[in-house]
């Protein structure tokens, strides 16, 4: 699967959008295709959201369609200025080689709500970065000092998604862990006491809740994966985002 570069809600937005246009038409793929003079495969991936919407082929679609100079036409194309971005996360993608990491960071960048289910560790977005680092030094300690560095960095360039974002409102959390990440000790007694400290500051924010799933509750299915689900007020196609199980995202 190609790295995801930049922005995705734009490219969904496109997506969506020029799919109705071709229902509406009662057109096949094919038929716009041909009279377009571009390649199926093309405007199949434009429909999907599959790689970067060039201006020029959404342009042609306008025409096509018959929607110039309408407020549609006005948001597709700038749509299409938006996909284009390239995401922050880029520049840390020589560090972080974990399959699909780009895509949930993606969604996490612009999504309005995040539901995320975490075991045996904390949430990443509450994490303390000495909790990060001494995480990444002790479960991972095939990587550099350098390495860590970048990691521990990214994890709190991710944060900011919590605090403020341009043209949108801070990302509402919804955190589940389990007791036992609670008691799971990481680093030292220090960076333990910090962390619970850090966790009881967080959680009282408004657009942060932590659920803690008790020892005392019969374990549910979801205790052999760790999950995220985000979500958009005004788009609905959001999908689920499955995270591994070695907790990297």
């Amino acid at each position: 699967m190609a790295p995801t570069q930049g922005p995705i809600v734009p490219r969904r937005r496109i997506a969506d959008t020029l799919r109705s246009l071709r229902d509406e038409s009662g057109r096949t793929l094919e038929e716009v295709a041909e009279a377009l003079l571009i390649s199926t495969s093309k405007l199949s991936r434009l429909e999907n959201a599959q790689g970067s919407p060039q201006a020029r082929d959404v342009r042609d679609l306008i025409r096509f369609y018959g929607i110039e100079e309408t407020q549609l036409a006005e948001r597709l194309m700038r749509w299409v200025k938006a996909s284009g971005r390239q995401g922050w996360w880029t520049d840390y993608s020589q560090t972080t080689a974990t399959p699909g990491l780009d895509a949930h960071l993606a969604y996490e960048s612009e999504a309005t709500v995040a539901r995320i289910y975490t075991i045996p560790l904390l949430p990443v977005l509450l994490q303390t970065p000495d909790y990060a680092r001494a995480q990444y030094s002790t479960h991972e300690p095939w990587w550099s000092a350098e390495e860590v560095d970048r990691l521990v960095d990214l994890r709190e360039h991710r944060e900011h998604v919590l605090a403020e974002r341009e043209d949108m409102e801070p990302l509402r959390l919804v955190a589940v862990t389990h007791e036992s990440t609670l008691r799971q000790f990481v680093g030292s007694s220090e960076i333990m006491r910090a962390q619970l400290d850090h966790l009881v500051e967080r959680s009282a924010a408004p657009n942060i809740e932590l659920r803690v799933f008790p020892f005392a509750h019969p374990p549910l299915f979801s205790m052999s994966c760790m999950y995220a689900y985000f979500g958009a007020t005004t788009t609905p196609w959001w999908p689920r985002h499955w995270s591994p199980t070695r907790a990297a995202h």
